[in-house]
């Protein structure tokens, strides 16, 4: 497994990027300064896994009352964009649905990460950090992840892809240090600490 995310990281390379990963830890993702945090979710999956789980725990479960209001369902397509506030160093959060987990396919996988890369695209986010539609579900391997992202060339950059710490720590490709963050407007942007 290690090898081929070695190969992956290598055509990154090649082609003139940097693939950047980050351990999926909250304060890892805000040290890394990203505009934004984005992540899937099926319609059925509860209790909520992965960045959505790290961030509902954080807020003290607003992404589950949003679950139980029907302001947020999972379902295929679902874009949901969410303010942290202050009790997270990272100022947005996207979620897109998935749908139920039985329907769950590559097609799928593919079409959750375009309208990831469309909705950042459309909010003009100079960063986000992004976990890999399944990877939290266990119904996507690294590998698949990293297939799946890197058909997204140029698209990736300013992109972080968020793994398991197991995985984002035995990846020893080039990850962004923390340091300078800009915003939209291209100003130095500012570190909130919980």
């Amino acid at each position: 497994m290690v090898d081929s995310r070695h190969r992956a990281s290598q055509e990154f390379a090649n082609a003139g990027r940097t693939l950047a990963t980050l351990p999926r830890d909250l304060r890892a993702l805000e040290g890394a300064g990203p505009v934004g945090l984005a992540a899937a979710i099926f319609s059925d999956e509860r209790p909520l896994l992965g960045v959505p789980s790290l961030v509902d725990f954080r807020l003290a479960g607003r992404l589950g009352q949003a679950l139980r209001t029907g302001a947020l369902t999972g379902a295929f397509g679902e874009r949901f964009l969410m303010p942290l506030g202050r009790r997270i160093g990272v100022p947005w959060l996207l979620l897109v649905g998935l749908g139920p987990r039985a329907t769950f396919n590559e097609e799928r996988a593919e079409a959750a990460f375009e309208s990831l890369f469309d909705a950042i695209d459309g909010l003009q986010w100079a960063t986000a950090a992004i976990e890999p539609p399944g990877l939290a579900a266990g119904l996507t391997t690294d590998d698949q992840a990293l297939s799946l992202f890197g058909r997204f060339g140029a698209r990736t950059d300013g992109i972080f892809l968020v793994l398991p710490p197991r995985a984002a720590a035995q990846e020893r490709v080039s990850t962004r240090a923390p340091g300078k963050v800009s915003t939209e407007s291209g100003k130095p942007g500012r570190r909130f600490r919980p």
